[in-house]
């Protein structure tokens, strides 16, 4: 799920020709998404960066973390919440099913 969210927080930094470091941070890339367009600020109103912590915890941890059926369906409603929300972005900026 954090890589899902990071992934199209990437591509609408891409889509804008901007470059971005290497992180798994979803607050740096929401952050530098707002310095294109203001409406990103909402992603970490909504709490997006709380998907971070599972990237480093469930892919480079050393004891393995399992979430509980709330927190899971909490992340996946963030995940869709913000897949929705940048696909919107993109469209409104010129991005067509071609590309």
């Amino acid at each position: 799920m954090q890589q899902c969210a990071e992934k199209y927080l990437k591509a609408y930094l891409i889509f804008h020709g901007k470059e971005y470091p290497k992180t798994h941070r979803l607050a740096v890339l929401t952050s530098l998404c707002s310095h294109i367009n203001l409406e990103f600020q909402n992603l970490m109103t909504w709490g997006v960066d709380r998907l971070s912590r599972y990237a480093a915890t469930l892919r480079y941890g050393e004891e393995f973390y399992m979430p509980g059926f709330e927190e899971t369906q909490e992340a996946m409603e963030l995940t869709e919440k913000t897949r929705t929300f940048v696909l919107g972005r993109l469209r409104r900026d010129g991005l067509t099913p071609e590309d």
